[in-house]
């Protein structure tokens, strides 16, 4: 008996989770995902989590933040707003999550382009270089008092 409700909770959880959000096979953008200028200067990065509501038509009615840095917050809320999903019979809620990820760059070194990267409909990242903090050596004259030293 343990067993077979062992199985049939087993089965359950599999049946429950799918791949994607309701329906959700295609996304197409029409806003560019870009790292906010003082974020990078700040050497701000990690997830931004957001539920989106999209409309029958496709496209997004709503947009609720669950968690991330508030200063991405603002990037990532344009970016989803710009989505547009395949149509579908119903209204949906999906979890959308924005990566972003900062790369360190040495000073005097090329930040480089900002690299997109699409994992599926419901997440994206972000890589961009940081602004490297670059500081020239003080030089120290030390004045020499004998012929030794």
């Amino acid at each position: 008996m343990r067993i077979t409700l062992l199985l049939l909770a087993f089965t359950a959880c599999a049946v429950a989770q799918p791949g994607t959000c309701g329906g959700l096979s295609s996304v197409t953008e029409t806003n560019a995902l870009v790292y906010p200028p003082l974020a990078k200067a700040a050497f701000v990065d990690g997830l931004v989590i957001l539920l989106a509501t999209f409309k029958t038509s496709g496209e997004v009615e709503k947009i609720v933040v669950v968690e991330g840095p508030p200063m991405l917050v603002p990037s990532a809320t344009a970016y989803v707003q710009g989505l547009r999903a395949n149509e579908y019979t119903g209204q949906r809620t999906c979890g959308m999550v924005v990566e972003y990820r900062g790369r360190h760059v040495a000073c005097g070194e090329a930040l480089g382009n900002d690299i997109f990267a699409r994992a599926d409909a419901q997440h994206v990242s972000l890589e961009a270089g940081l602004m490297p903090i670059c500081d020239a050596a003080a030089t120290v004259k030390r004045k020499r008092r004998f012929l030794i030293f």
